[in-house]
């Protein structure tokens, strides 16, 4: 047992470490002025991103519909259940229309700890990340949740993946998708 108790402690480390980045990630905070890479769907720079988080890695891509002139920026933490983060595909999906979404992608990494979605139209939505290799078959999901909220903590059990709202010209920080301790079924399989 006593490999086991190591592995549960970084786990909490790394969800710790997590954590503060995420209080780190909401203390910054530049507007989302519009810039040729946004409109050329481009991944950020570095400079939008505070100095101790790296840039995201990605594009949008696979979006269901074109991104409206009114758009905003979403950003937040990765988290995954292991001591590196897989290659994952990130989607806003739309409250109104679930074939509404918008997706960037990222790399295996052991240092990346962010994503942003960029050039997603003004609007509501639920976003959820998925391991590239992820079908609708099989799908393992995180998200933001308010088990998130809550600090991923018991007594806390609630799953239930909160709403957020995309402003034009604004970003929507601290969408932080940790939340991959769900029950089975709790979030939906990828769009296609």
């Amino acid at each position: 047992m006593p490999g086991r108790a190591l592995a549960v402690t970084a786990a909490g480390i790394a969800l710790l470490i997590a954590v503060l980045a995420s209080l780190l990630w909401r203390a910054v905070d530049q507007p989302a002025a519009p810039s040729a890479a946004r409109t050329a769907g481009v991944a950020p720079t570095a400079s939008l991103l505070p100095t101790a988080i790296a840039a995201p890695t990605g594009t949008v891509s696979g979006t269901a519909t074109a991104p409206a002139a009114g758009s905003g920026t979403i950003t937040g933490l990765l988290g995954y259940p292991s001591d590196v983060l897989p290659a994952m595909k990130v989607f806003a999906v739309g409250t109104a229309d679930a074939g509404r979404w918008y997706r960037v992608d990222t790399e295996q990494s052991r240092t990346q700890i962010a994503y942003a979605l960029d050039r997603v139209p003004a609007g509501t939505y639920r976003v959820y990340a998925y391991v590239q290799s992820s079908t609708p078959a099989s799908s393992f999901a995180g998200s933001y949740t308010e088990y998130v909220r809550c600090g991923l903590q018991p007594p806390c059990t609630d799953h239930t993946v909160i709403v957020i709202t995309v402003r034009e010209g604004a970003t929507t920080r601290g969408v932080d998708l940790l939340d991959w301790y769900a029950p089975p079924g709790s979030f939906p399989p990828p769009p296609q």
